[in-house]
């Protein structure tokens, strides 16, 4: 299953450090590393039910601080694993970052800036932009889906009053709000 979630992931990779990442997840890994951690839980499962199945026969199967020890490591192991798919979903789907704030401040300017191109309508005028618009930007090998917001103010117009709600709405869908 990760093997074929990595080919879905290199096919949408949107960076050259996303589409290593997925060919890494081709070479089975990951699942070698899960497979790992499994068998020694078996293991470990097997030694402490054989030391209750022979309890009254004095046997220790495998003691307290060996069995604290195994389930350190597992858990390390684990805790390691999820870092790691933290780290895959960031290069795979990016970092949702929101520009928001009150009107004209330089939310707009400031995303044509980072795309390095006249994306969004600049104007002295508040309330020009009134939809969030989206765009990814590359940096670092690490997608970043800007998104630009309508400026948050309270005597928005009716049509303006829309706008806000859908700032509002991208700021709790985002990683980061600048």
């Amino acid at each position: 299953l990760s093997q074929a979630e990595a080919v879905a992931s290199l096919v949408f990779s949107q960076t050259s450090a996303s589409a290593r990442a997925a060919l890494r997840g081709l070479s089975g890994e990951l699942g070698e590393k899960i497979k790992g951690i499994r068998e020694g839980l078996m293991r470990l499962v097997a030694d402490l039910e054989a030391g209750l199945d022979f309890a009254e026969d004095d046997i220790e199967f495998i003691s307290r601080e060996d069995v604290e020890g195994q389930l350190k490591n597992n858990l390390s192991q684990i805790s390691e694993l999820i870092r790691g798919a933290r780290a895959g979903m960031i290069l795979s789907e990016g970092v949702k970052l929101v520009i928001a704030g009150k009107p004209n401040v330089g939310k707009s300017t400031l995303m044509n800036a980072l795309l390095e191109r006249d994306r969004v309508i600049v104007t002295p005028y508040p309330g020009t932009t009134r939809d969030v618009v989206e765009e990814v930007i590359n940096l670092e090998g690490v997608p970043v889906r800007l998104s630009d917001t309508a400026g948050i103010r309270d005597d928005a117009g009716e049509i303006e009053k829309e706008g806000v709600a859908r700032s509002w709405r991208a700021m709790e869908e985002a990683d980061l709000v600048y």
